[in-house]
């Protein structure tokens, strides 16, 4: 809310490219890991520095490999003024893989994890304030960068401190081997998570390769608010996992559950984009300012998105509990692919909002997708 009526449109879709590309970086570096050392800190506390140890050498190792592919794209970006903004937001994703909500959750801590979250949002928020009062103009773009970056730090400081106490410090012995053995191990997963961002994020690209700058910064901030929304909607969603997996896979009553997950969450997800849908020329303008009320008909499309994500979190977790991880993978790119093919179509043509309409067929084609897979597996089973 504050970039927004700081930077004005164009200067707020350039910040929201260069998070888009921080996006990217930090699932890449990621690489689906988080879940897997949860489980291990779990079941083997007793080497929990050793797993830790193996994480942090992870990161370490992907973001030498992203920084400098990252820095050469970066370099040979076609607008120069765009540069160094793009190489902030890369940092910027890097940083954020650093966080280790793993070592938190595995000690019932989430608390903790919390407030350090808020720690480093009131200092951003606080940055932001005092820049926006200092720093006016074209610089104000990179001001709000290094802050969010500056913020990222300190609690990357906060929670390796926390970790260190709690668990230990890192143990370097071997550390390598199993650095790589955990590499592997998440590669499924690391494949569909960065699927799954590329489709949440797939429309600012979109829209930049269409050479339409004006749109950009209206397509970041339907795309900020959809997203919000959804957030807020999947919290009920992170207990469809747990559920799942206390069912047994072969139980006949596991596809009857999941179809019953399926009806309130997909009716939920219709429902609350609908409403939001037919209130979008109100609401943008009076979220992020007037000069952000062209976003209106972009937020219509692009709200729908939330469906697709509700039913995609039932039918994902359902892949993960009965261990069919590849095909969670499979689905996830093919409906990246399919986003990134109707873009390129339609794009040019009808701009953002196509952008948003190419995220919303994203993630209803991972639906599809998933469900298809699914009836297969469990007919197979049943039979």
């Amino acid at each position: 809310l504050i970039l927004s009526r700081w930077l004005g449109p164009q200067q707020y879709g350039r910040f929201g490219l260069a998070l888009v590309i921080g996006t990217y970086a930090c699932y890449l570096s990621q690489w689906g890991i988080d879940p897997l050392l949860t489980r291990r800190l779990v079941r083997d506390a007793e080497h929990a520095r050793r797993h830790l140890t193996a994480f942090l050498l992870q990161k370490i190792f992907s973001s030498a490999i992203l920084l400098s592919c990252g820095a050469a794209l970066a370099w040979l970006w076609h607008v120069p003024a765009e540069r160094i903004l793009l190489f902030l937001g890369l940092c910027d994703g890097l940083l954020l893989a650093f966080t280790v909500p793993s070592a938190f959750d595995a000690k019932g801590k989430i608390g903790a994890y919390t407030w350090f979250a808020a720690v480093r949002q009131a200092a951003y928020v606080a940055a932001l304030m005092a820049a926006w009062k200092f720093m006016p103009g074209e610089s104000s773009v990179l001001a709000a960068m290094l802050a969010h970056l500056a913020g990222i730090a300190l609690q990357m400081v906060l929670e390796w401190t926390w970790v260190r106490r709690v668990h230990g410090a890192p143990v370097w012995e071997n550390a390598t081997a199993e650095a790589l053995q955990l590499w592997r191990e998440a590669l499924p997963m690391a494949v569909a998570f960065a699927s799954l961002q590329g489709v949440n994020w797939v429309g600012p690209l979109l829209v930049e390769w269409a050479g339409n700058p004006h749109e950009l910064g209206l397509l970041v901030a339907s795309n900020q608010l959809s997203l919000a929304a959804a957030s807020f909607l999947s919290i009920p969603a992170r207990s469809v996992h747990a559920r799942l997996a206390a069912l047994s896979p072969a139980e006949r009553q596991f596809g009857r559950h999941v179809a019953r997950l399926m009806v309130i969450f997909v009716g939920a997800g219709v429902l609350i984009a609908a409403a939001l849908s037919l209130l979008s020329s109100w609401l943008m303008p009076l979220v992020f300012g007037a000069k952000f009320a062209g976003a209106a008909p972009i937020f219509a499309v692009d709200v729908w998105r939330m469906a697709g994500m509700l039913d995609s979190a039932v039918l994902g977790s359902a892949l993960i509990c009965r261990e069919r991880t590849f095909a969670y993978a499979a689905c996830n790119v093919l409906a990246l692919l399919i986003a990134i093919v109707v873009g390129v179509v339609f794009v040019p043509q009808q701009g953002a909002v196509a952008a948003a309409a190419a995220v919303v067929i994203g993630r209803v084609s991972f639906a599809v997708f998933a469900a298809a897979v699914l009836i297969i597996d469990l007919r197979r089973n049943n039979s």
